[in-house]
């Protein structure tokens, strides 16, 4: 009931809690030992797009848009990131409220698809955006708070 262990951008998404209506917790992926915290599901996804840029994994299929021009004017090369932990000291973590494997395989239309296990309930559900991804998180950390 898990994802792919090879996929090299799987994410472990830990929730912790909840707070004016939106979740926060940390996430974690497997080139940093070091947990990431977020404020609010906005943040989680932009971070996590950050993450896929840096490993250029999965390739985005549009290019975001930028008004003003970097210094240099070039865009640097996706970083050379090194594996440090493997998917099974990832998928051992857990959040206070819920916890989710995150699995994104694609990147198209804007938006993100793939796959999400919810690690408690042993749920796997596919996603076609990344909204949808987060509405599932959402209702999942819902459900748990019962």
């Amino acid at each position: 009931m898990t994802i792919e262990k090879s996929l090299p951008n799987m994410v472990m998404v830990c929730v912790d809690g909840v707070e004016n209506g939106d979740i926060y917790g940390r996430y974690f992926h497997r080139y940093k030992k070091e947990e990431t915290f977020f404020p609010d599901s906005a943040t989680l996804v932009i971070e996590m797009e950050r993450f896929y840029d840096a490993i250029g994994y999965p390739q985005a299929a549009t290019k975001t848009r930028k008004f003003m021009e970097r210094k240099g004017g070039r865009i640097p090369a996706k970083e050379h990131m090194a594996v440090i932990s493997d998917s099974q000291a990832l998928i051992q973590l857990r959040g206070n409220l819920a916890t989710f494997l995150v699995g994104v395989t694609s990147r198209q239309n804007a938006s993100w698809q793939g796959d999400v296990v919810w690690m408690e309930q042993k749920i796997r559900k596919h996603f076609c955006s990344d909204m949808e991804l987060v509405v599932f998180v959402d209702d999942a950390v819902k459900k748990s708070e019962l």
